[in-house]
């Protein structure tokens, strides 16, 4: 199962003034207000990443709710994490219907057609999508363990935990921890300090 993740700490950039100050008085109360801002910020950043990801992957948001996590900070580490976990998506689950010369599905949240494939009608795998394989030279390519099941290979869609990492969601992740991040450790240490 693939694994992606990325990171939210108290050194993200724009935040080194704040870590100093939050250094040179190294109370506990302090790394605690820290945590609870990096946590904050974390889990507005996490929605924002997840509202990118259904954009994005083409994907309900329930899908992503469920593939994506946050991990907390503490006063001793003082970083947050987002996990996500899961396949490849079987075309399946992106509304795959049957045509003359095709299937017609969305991953990526683009209606594509895959010439060629076709949907299993019946048994263990119904509903998934597969594609005949052959070769340049026009022999068949046997798929399975002992070489004699059908030529055909299943289709998949987008991964969530690789797409996570890059294009929409990376960019709302850079740009919602940059914009709470600060604002938020602002807020807990005017609390702490009671301004």
């Amino acid at each position: 199962m693939a694994r992606g993740t990325i990171r939210i700490a108290a050194s993200q950039p724009g935040m080194a003034t704040v870590i100093a100050t939050v250094s040179m008085l190294s109370d506990p109360k302090m790394r605690k207000a820290l945590a609870r801002a990096v946590n904050h910020s974390t889990g507005k950043t996490l929605t924002q990443v997840r509202r990118a990801l259904v954009k994005q992957t083409g994907h309900k948001y329930g899908v992503i709710k469920a593939a994506t996590a946050q991990w907390s900070a503490s006063e001793a580490t003082l970083q947050a994490r987002i996990d996500a976990r899961g396949k490849y998506a079987r075309l399946k689950e992106f509304g795959a219907k049957q045509t003359g010369a095709g299937v017609v599905a969305a991953p990526w949240a683009k209606s594509t057609l895959f010439k060629g494939t076709f949907i299993a009608p019946r048994g263990k795998f119904a509903g998934n999508v597969y594609k005949r394989v052959r070769r340049t030279d026009g022999s068949v390519i046997r798929v399975g363990k002992n070489r004699s099941w059908l030529p055909i290979r299943p289709l998949y869609g987008p991964a969530i935990p690789k797409e996570i990492v890059k294009d929409a969601s990376e960019a709302a992740f850079q740009r919602t921890v940059a914009a709470e991040l600060p604002k938020r450790t602002a807020h807990e240490l005017k609390r702490l300090l009671k301004l």
